[in-house]
């Protein structure tokens, strides 16, 4: 059976890659530790920048507006989803 991978939020991801950070500046772990926690970091701001990439989408949806200055909704559901 295959285990569903939990989704965690992005400020719980953003926690964890901070704590990676401080992990890696200290220096104190070994060389094969380090590179562990910087592919975990790495995946981890993957994750966090594709959250803010649509983040930044569905706010600049939402701020649409057509030429004459009227709000744009139509479709909006359907483009944030």
């Amino acid at each position: 059976m295959t285990r569903k991978k939990k989704k965690i939020s992005f400020e719980d991801e953003m926690s964890n890659l901070e704590e990676i950070v401080e992990l890696l500046e200290n220096g104190e772990m070994e060389l094969e530790e380090s590179i562990n926690k910087y592919i975990e970091g790495m995946e981890l701001y993957k994750n966090c920048s594709k959250t803010l990439q649509e983040s930044r989408k569905k706010i600049e949806i939402l701020l649409n507006v057509d030429e004459s200055g009227n709000e744009i909704t139509e479709g909006i559901q359907e483009e944030l989803y």
